[in-house]
C-alpha cells in the first residue's frame, strides 16, 4: 500500500511538472525569456531573446534581455554590442542606460558611465540605480562632492518610497 502511495505521488509530481514545462514552453518566446531570466536561468533566458530577435529584429527590449543575460554570464564585450544595438533601435529606453553605465563602469570607463547614468536620471529622475550609478561614476572621476549629491538624492527617494 505504502509502494503504491508513492509510485501515485511520484506520478502526480511528474504530471505537475510536465504541465507546467507545457504551458511555460505555448508562451511567446520574449516571455519565455523573461521568465527563465526572474528563475536565473540565463542561458535559457539568453537563448530564447535571441530566438525572439529572429522574428522582432527592432525589438529594443530583447535587446537589453541578451545584454542583461551576458552581462551576468561574464560577457561584457558581447552584453556591451547588445546594449548599443538596442540604444540606436531605442534612445529613450531607461533600461539600455543602466545597462551601460554597468558595463562602462565594469571596464573602468567612468566619464562614458557618469554619461550613461545622466542619461537614465533624464529618463527617470527617482531610479535608484541610476543615482547610486551615477554617484559611483562621479566619485571615480575625482567629484567626491557630486558624486555626495547622488547618494543624498538615492537616501531621500528610499525614505520617500518606502513610506
Amino acid at each position: 500500500m505504502i509502494k503504491l502511495i508513492a509510485v501515485l505521488g511520484f506520478l502526480f509530481s511528474v504530471t505537475i511538472v510536465t504541465t507546467v514545462m507545457a504551458t511555460t514552453t505555448d508562451l511567446p518566446l520574449k516571455e519565455q525569456a523573461n521568465i527563465a531570466f526572474t528563475q536565473g536561468d540565463y542561458q535559457h533566458a539568453n537563448l530564447h531573446y535571441r530566438r525572439a530577435l529572429r522574428d522582432n529584429p527592432n525589438d529594443s527590449d530583447l535587446l537589453v534581455g541578451i545584454a542583461k543575460s551576458e552581462e551576468i554570464l561574464g560577457r561584457n564585450a558581447v552584453a556591451l554590442q547588445f546594449a548599443l544595438k538596442a540604444k540606436k533601435i531605442d534612445a529613450a529606453n531607461l533600461n539600455v542606460y543602466l545597462i551601460l553605465g554597468r558595463l562602462y563602469a565594469a571596464q573602468k570607463r567612468w566619464i562614458d558611465s557618469r554619461i550613461a547614468y545622466q542619461v537614465a536620471r533624464l529618463l527617470d529622475p527617482n531610479n535608484s540605480g541610476a543615482m547610486l550609478g551615477l554617484g559611483q561614476a562621479i566619485e571615480n572621476i575625482g567629484d567626491s562632492e557630486g558624486a555626495n549629491d547622488q547618494y543624498k538624492a538615492f537616501e531621500t527617494n528610499q525614505k520617500t518610497t518606502n513610506k
